[in-house]
């Protein structure tokens, strides 16, 4: 039985050379000028993986073509060789070769060589050091031995750009005997190639593990402390810089599941009803409270409303769990109202939802499991999710490879990766995000999104909510991502459960719910479009004409409508208009 495993996988790398030019930088300069290309797009073959981990030369074939107008458009590559951090004199420095052996349009032989420096200095970054090639090409087919010697022909540098980077990733396979080789052949591949650069980046990676450890095991302990209050099912009381005094309430979900809610009063009696706040996926309820000016909580309290924040299965102070969009729409949401209502007395209550917060709890209320809910404020995406074109692709495309290894991805991995898999992950996420230095907002942004940032904008922020948000995000499963995937595949919600209470189809006929819904979507939103609020908007209004409302909140994106350091005066007071035309 023939039990060799083996990885292939593409790349494609272009950039600028100059013909008479020794001189890497130089060559690439001129040649941007003069508008001389070249290109490459190899699929690379590690044939057998365990003599490719064991030999220090780490050497695989590459197959493919090179492009250059100049020499003949694209011209196959007769053989071609790969090797994969080769060892350098400098133990701090390691190389990526390659050796491509083509001819040129009027058949003379050429050979592209090329490499790439990995090394741990000040002024080192992992992006450019791993995706920059300097490259020659040389007269003849010439092996390492003869290039010395060889007549340079042009030289220049060709880079891979981030979204080719990103796509290069979807193409790697494996072969072996059986499914459990193949992936675990996939596993092996990637912990050499973090494990490579762990070793050269090891100083600075450990200083930052370091720093960022304590933190990570204070937001585990927090989260534990929680839950434990929680299940001890005593609310308990205390009071908030703020002068508001909180209340956790614990209720168990209709599966059993251990939720809560925060319950946030000042000294005085609400004057208003109800209203209960949301949040999204991977995070807690503490989301609507982050240390601005002035937050929506306090912005509501101060109103008169009686504030309730719940914390469902998606959140963060609860243990990690493969939840569906279907379980929170029939298990969580209807108790969290049911408790609310219970313990005020009122008839009827009013909701702020944000993101899969909201998506799920449009699905209750579309179903009519959430009937006291009257009105309905909605950040983000409801029924209609539309994203970004590259979110659409690694939803698509990403989400099953990475899902046949992982249950769930965790933004704290920024902050410290326990595993193998969670370092390499974060290490691309570096590779390729640089719009800031909080790794917990560059691995938000490739969680969820596609801009840079993704969730917000940064001069929407102020310095000490940039900081706290590190806190916020943390474990989110891939069972929602797939679910999210046959939502956007499908352009409307999709339920995955086959549960009885929810409707096959959330668009086909008239929600069952009196509710009236004000959807706002974020201009810069780069998680979901404001295409996706609008088409739902447009679906109700078109069933109940000038009932429901949709704003497009210029400068503004996801989240930053509830933290952004301006809220306050720019979202907050539509909010307050809404929900008061709901206490008339």
């Amino acid at each position: 039985m023939n039990t060799r495993k083996s990885v292939r996988f593409t790349e494609g790398m272009k950039g600028y050379v100059t013909f008479g030019e020794s001189d890497y930088e130089r060559g690439a300069r001129e040649g941007r000028k003069s508008g001389t290309h070249l290109m490459f797009h190899l699929t690379i073959e590690v044939d057998d993986l365990d003599r490719f981990t064991s030999d220090p030369r780490r050497e695989a074939t590459a197959e493919g073509w090179v492009g250059c107008d100049a020499l003949g458009d694209r011209l196959p590559v007769e053989k071609g060789d790969f090797n994969l951090f080769v060892d350098d004199k400098d133990p701090a420095t390691k190389r990526m070769l390659y050796r491509l052996f083509f001819r040129d349009g009027a058949g003379h032989p050429v050979t592209l060589t090329g490499h790439k420096v990995i090394r741990n200095d000040p002024s080192a970054d992992v992006w450019p050091d791993t995706t920059t090639l300097y490259t020659r090409l040389l007269q003849g087919h010439v092996d390492e031995a003869e290039e010395p010697n060889a007549h340079v022909v042009a030289s220049g540098i060709i880079w891979i750009s981030p979204l080719d980077f990103l796509k290069q990733l979807t193409t790697f396979r494996a072969e072996g005997p059986s499914p459990l080789s193949r992936i675990t052949a996939l596993g092996r591949f990637g912990a050499l190639f973090m494990g490579q650069l762990w070793q050269v980046y090891a100083r600075r990676a450990m200083r930052r593990a370091r720093g960022y450890r304590g933190a990570h095991t204070n937001l585990i302990r927090n989260a534990g402390r929680r839950l434990e209050e929680s299940r001890a099912q005593v609310p308990r009381r205390t009071s908030v810089s703020s002068g508001l005094v909180e209340e956790v309430v614990p209720f168990r979900a209709a599966d059993g599941m251990e939720c809560n809610l925060i319950h946030v009063q000042s000294s005085a009696a609400p004057t208003k009803g109800p209203v209960l706040l949301v949040h999204g996926a991977g995070v807690r309820a503490n989301i609507f409270r982050s240390p601005v000016r002035t937050t929506l909580v306090d912005t509501l309290v101060k109103e008169g409303y009686d504030v309730w924040l719940e914390n469902w299965r998606a959140s963060i102070d609860l243990p990690p769990n493969s939840w569906t969009l279907d379980q929170a729409a029939v298990y969580d949401h209807p108790k969290a109202v049911q408790t609310v209502v219970e313990q005020t007395g009122a008839d009827e209550i009013q909701a702020v939802i944000h993101c899969q917060g909201s998506t799920s709890f449009m699905m209750s209320a579309v179903a009519g499991l959430v009937p006291e809910v009257k009105t309905v404020v909605a950040n983000a995406v409801t029924l209609h999710p539309v994203v970004p074109e590259w979110s659409r692709y690694k939803i698509t495309y990403l989400t099953p490879t990475v899902g046949r290894l992982l249950d769930y991805l965790n933004p704290q991995w920024g902050l410290y990766s326990p595993t193998t898999m969670s370092r390499l992950i974060t290490l691309l996420v570096l590779l390729v995000h640089h719009e800031c230095d909080n790794p917990v907002c560059k691995m938000v942004s490739f969680t969820y999104g596609s801009g840079f940032p993704a969730l917000w904008s940064h001069e929407n922020l102020n310095d000490e909510t940039h900081e706290w948000l590190k806190k916020e995000f943390a474990h989110v499963p891939i069972t929602f991502f797939r679910q999210m995937a046959r939502c956007v595949e499908e352009g409307h919600l999709v339920s995955v459960e086959g549960m009885s209470e929810l409707p096959e189809s959330f668009v086909a006929e008239p929600p069952r719910t009196e509710a009236r819904f004000a959807f706002l979507a974020g201009e810069k939103n780069h998680c979901f479009l404001p295409e996706s609020q609008k088409r739902t908007f447009e679906f109700l209004d078109s069933i109940d004409k000038n009932h429901h409302s949709f704003h497009l909140l210029r400068d503004y994106g996801h989240l930053d409508v509830f933290m952004g350091k301006n809220a306050h005066r720019d979202v907050f007071p539509l909010i307050l208009t809404e929900l008061e035309r709901g206490e008339r």
